[in-house]
Order: C-alpha cells, then sequence, then structure tokens
C-alpha cells in the first residue's frame, strides 16, 4: 500500500490520543463516541503551481472582405492653347535727327545738300539749324554753309525737309558732311489745319518737273505767308530734290483754298515715279 502522507497521519494519531483521553475520563462511559467522516486528502506536491485553468474559447474575429477602391474621377489637365509670340517693337532712334542726307550739283555749278529732319522728341522744337561740311579727296575742310530746316516748327513725332545752298564751291570738293548744330525747345503750337492735295504732275519741253495742287485751310485760324514744300525720295530713302512754292492767294482764311505749284529744276529722268512727300508752312 502507498504510505499515507504526512498530513493524513497526523491526523490519525490525535484521533487516537483524543479517544484514549475519553476512556480514562470520568463518565467517559455515559457519552458514546461520534464517529467523524475522514475526508481523504488528495496527496501533493506542496510547492507545485495550481493548473493553469482552461481558457474559454472566443468566437472568431470576422475579418472585413476588402473591397476594390473605386478610383477618383480626374479631371483631364487642360491643353495650353499656344499662343504666337508678340513682336518685338524695332526701337526707333529718339532725338532731333537727319535722314535720307543726299547732295548734288545743279547746272550752274552750285552744291545742294538736301535731306530731312526728324524730330524724335515728344515735345515740338524750331529753328533747327542744319550744317554742311564740304571735304576735299585728302580729307581736308574745303568749306561750310548752313540753313534751317524748312519747318518752322517741327511737331513731336514730325519732319521737315531741309536744303543747304553752296554757291560758288571751291574746287575738288568730293564728300558732304551734314549735321544738326542747333534747336531750341518751342513753347509754340506746330501749324496745323493746312491740307494740300496734288492734282497734277507733268514734266516740260525743258525737263522741268511741275508738281500742281491745292492747298485749303481747315482750321478756324487765319494764316498767311502759306507755303507748300516737296521732296522727292528714292527707293533707298535718299532725298532727291527738294522745292517750296507760296500759296496764291497767300493769306488763307479758315475754309479758303489756294494752288500752289512746285518747279523741279533739272529733275532726274524718272524722278516722277518716285515718292514724292509734302509739308505745309504758314505765319499765323
Amino acid at each position: 500500500m502507498p504510505r499515507p502522507a504526512p498530513l493524513l497521519a497526523a491526523l490519525l494519531a490525535v484521533a487516537a490520543l483524543i479517544a484514549v483521553v475519553a476512556l480514562d475520563s470520568p463518565g467517559a462511559e455515559s457519552q458514546a463516541f461520534a464517529p467523524r467522516a475522514i475526508v481523504p486528502m488528495v496527496a501533493r506536491d506542496e510547492g507545485a503551481a495550481p493548473p493553469p485553468p482552461t481558457p474559454t474559447p472566443l468566437p472568431p474575429t470576422a475579418t472585413a472582405t476588402p473591397r476594390p477602391s473605386t478610383p477618383t474621377p480626374t479631371a483631364p489637365a487642360a491643353t495650353p492653347t499656344s499662343r504666337p509670340p508678340t513682336p518685338t517693337p524695332t526701337p526707333q532712334p529718339s532725338g532731333v535727327r537727319l535722314q535720307g542726307v543726299n547732295w548734288y550739283v545743279d547746272s550752274l555749278g552750285n552744291i545742294w545738300v538736301v535731306g530731312l529732319v526728324i524730330n524724335g522728341l515728344s515735345t515740338p522744337v524750331e529753328f533747327v539749324e542744319v550744317s554742311a561740311r564740304f571735304y576735299g579727296a585728302s580729307g581736308q575742310l574745303l568749306a561750310t554753309d548752313w540753313s534751317f530746316a524748312n519747318i518752322t516748327i517741327i511737331p513731336a513725332g514730325g519732319s521737315s525737309p531741309f536744303s543747304v545752298l553752296l554757291l560758288n564751291p571751291p574746287p575738288g570738293i568730293v564728300s558732304v558732311e551734314a549735321l544738326i548744330s542747333d534747336y531750341d525747345i518751342s513753347s509754340r503750337l506746330p501749324i496745323t489745319g493746312l491740307n494740300a492735295t496734288v492734282t497734277n504732275v507733268y514734266r516740260d519741253s525743258i525737263g522741268v518737273l511741275h508738281v500742281v495742287g491745292t492747298v485749303r485751310n481747315d482750321s478756324p485760324t487765319t494764316y498767311r505767308f502759306v507755303e507748300v514744300y516737296g521732296a522727292y525720295v528714292n527707293s533707298a530713302g535718299l532725298v532727291v530734290r527738294v522745292d517750296f512754292d507760296f500759296a496764291t492767294p497767300s493769306t488763307l482764311a479758315s475754309g479758303q483754298q489756294g494752288t500752289f505749284e512746285l518747279l523741279f529744276l533739272s529733275a532726274p529722268a524718272g524722278m516722277e515715279s518716285m515718292n514724292l512727300l509734302i509739308w505745309t508752312e504758314a505765319d499765323r
């Protein structure tokens, strides 16, 4: 048989001792022994850990079924509209300057220097003085002369013809230089409202080119000493000839019309097919 555990043996010994004492005690005969139920002890190791509790199974956690993501509609990127490149404006020279300068010898041997004065300023200028220098073959200065621009008050952005005449020039002149030597900023208003119209161009029997036309005063001001200037410019942009004439009558009231006739002496062949520029001038 297996040996009782030490605790069980101790309990049995205590019970036997109690029984002996009871038998020896007075009045023991009248007491009946009441048996006690002995609960057997399960033998186990006192140092052993109690068995772990049996885990209660949990219901499985539902796993969410993945759904395909709905794509977010993306608006198509706007295609940029191509624009034509903006043309870069060609800068115009500023200041008062000369343009189309040319020179020639007339039938009397005199030298004419002709061209245009351009007012590139934002204000009118007046009394523009043009100087001419005449040089020999070796570059030495042989003669000089000067003249004013034909239009006294040149408006901002406007122009005027000019002519410098060298009478009885010295021999040996082979080149000419023209330059603006002086001008004033004008506080006066330019002449406006005189409108010239060319009505006929013809060459006479001795080769003189005639330019005939009318000039009308469309301003409210009466003008005196009304003049009309004309300049022929060739395909290279050079001024070939300049001429002028006083209107007939020379004083034009508001709404009045006069006539003019420009005479270009010794005009080169074909000049009538060149570009003709017209200006008007007067005194108030």
